[in-house]
C-alpha cells in the first residue's frame, strides 16, 4: 500500500491549528489575572506555528493562462480587441467577475485554466 502526503492538506491543518491558538491567547490575555500572555504557553506555540509555516513557504511566480470565451462587438477585428483589453481603460480586476461568472455557468473554471512555474 502507498501512502501519499498531502503538503497542502498539512498545511491547512497547521493554519487551522495557528488559528485555534491565536484564539486561545486572546481568551487567556483577555483574563485579568493573566495580563499579557507573552511568556505564556500559548504564545510559544503560536510562533513554532508561526515559524514552521513560514519555513515551510517559498514564493513562486505562476504565470497563468486562461481561455476565456467573450463577447466583442462584431466588426472589431483582433487588433482591437487588443486594445481595448490591455491599452484602454479596461481594467484586468473585470476578469474576477468574468471568470466568476464562468465558473457559476460552468461548475469550475479549470478546463480553461492553466499554471505555469516560470
Amino acid at each position: 500500500m502507498r501512502i501519499e502526503f498531502d503538503w497542502m492538506v498539512y498545511m491547512e491543518e497547521l493554519i487551522i491549528e495557528l488559528e485555534e491558538l491565536k484564539e486561545a491567547c486572546e481568551i487567556c490575555s483577555s483574563q485579568k489575572d493573566y495580563g499579557t500572555c507573552d511568556g505564556c504557553s500559548i504564545a510559544s506555540g503560536i510562533q513554532q506555528l508561526e515559524n514552521e509555516i513560514r519555513e515551510r513557504m517559498k514564493k513562486v511566480n505562476i504565470r497563468w493562462t486562461i481561455d476565456l470565451p467573450m463577447e466583442f462587438p462584431d466588426d472589431w477585428d483582433s487588433e482591437m480587441i487588443y486594445f481595448h483589453l490591455n491599452n484602454s481603460s479596461w481594467c484586468c480586476d473585470n476578469l474576477i467577475d468574468l471568470l466568476e461568472k464562468y465558473s457559476e455557468e460552468h461548475g469550475c473554471i479549470c478546463n480553461i485554466c492553466e499554471a505555469i512555474v516560470i
